[in-house]
């Protein structure tokens, strides 16, 4: 393809114009690779924001195959989205001036990738969607009570969180203060989330029960459970939904099922040492629970854990 600098460069100026006429451009950029830290270099990089607010990063790749007139095949697209992870961009849009295999489109909408076509003399594909990785995560509990515990006719949790206690002068329940200590930490927690970290930090707090009939300590946890899931921003008219004052395209992105012990289909259950990027995340916390139901229908009926 006679120029093909040229025409990449059009038709990546197009398709930034319409994702967001204020992002940032940058031609052969160079980030740190997120395995290895060595430098990688990146055709086009493009920083812009999701809704006006949400940072967001896109690598686009140019694969000029003129001269041997190949279609990109599935083990490009491979090498494409290992790229994308490696230097952290929020997603993947590739351009070639020969087209794809039907296997290289498959393995590309599987991963989110967008493939564009770049002809001679023709105008350039613009991506039919861009996906944007989401985030969120909701506070879950632990309790165990210590060896030393002691408290009349105590066999179930029920009994230990009907254990009436005084406060002030006020009659109160055990239930009622583990529920106000769990409300309290969460609360500081997320308040004081680490820059380290994009996630609330898990908790433990002992409280000591001290009354006339109980004695003994209840080792609460507060521990996040994680989850990701992706929103797809349709493109519609020319122009996708990444503006306040525009909202010409479609988006969609699962539903948080705020009443289950799941968030709902299309998130995913995230493992401890799983890492997200340090930037370009939209992240949900869910908190404020009524943890004091939760705690009576999933182990109220259940025996008593004790620990040292």
């Amino acid at each position: 393809m006679a120029n093909a600098g040229c025409e990449f460069e059009k038709a990546v100026h197009d398709f930034v114009k319409i994702l967001d006429p204020k992002a940032q451009v940058i031609f052969d950029h160079n980030v740190a690779d997120r395995d290895t830290g060595a430098t990688r270099q990146c055709d086009v990089w493009i920083n812009a924001k999701y809704g006006g607010h949400w940072p967001l990063s896109i690598l686009i790749s140019c694969k000029d195959r003129a001269k041997s007139g190949r279609k990109l095949d599935v083990g490009h697209i491979g090498t494409f989205c290992d790229e994308v992870r490696s230097t952290g961009a929020t997603t993947g849009v590739i351009y070639c001036n020969t087209g794809f295999t039907k296997q290289a489109i498959k393995k590309a909408e599987a991963n989110k990738i967008s493939c564009c076509r770049l002809y001679k003399d023709e105008s350039p594909d613009i991506p039919e969607a861009i996906w944007l990785e989401q985030f969120l995560c909701e506070a879950s509990i632990q309790i165990a009570v210590n060896k030393n515990f002691s408290a009349q006719d105590v066999k179930t949790w029920n009994d230990i969180f009907n254990i009436e206690l005084k406060d002030n002068g006020q009659i109160t329940t055990v239930l009622d203060v583990i529920a106000e200590s769990f409300h309290s930490d969460e609360k500081n927690v997320i308040s004081k989330v680490p820059r380290s970290s994009p996630f609330p930090s898990n908790w433990q707090t002992n409280l000591h029960i001290n009354s006339d009939k109980t004695k003994g300590v209840l080792r609460i946890k507060g521990l996040w459970k994680k989850y990701r899931a992706r929103i797809e921003a349709m493109l519609l008219d020319g122009s996708y939904i990444v503006s306040n004052s525009s909202f010409l395209g479609t988006q969609k992105g699962p539903v948080i099922a705020l009443r289950e012990s799941h968030p709902g289909n299309g998130w995913i259950r995230m493992t401890d040492d799983e890492t997200i990027p340090s930037s370009n995340r939209i992240i949900a916390v869910l908190s404020g629970g009524d943890i004091k139901t939760a705690l009576r229908e999933n182990m109220g009926t259940d025996s008593i854990e004790l620990y040292k």
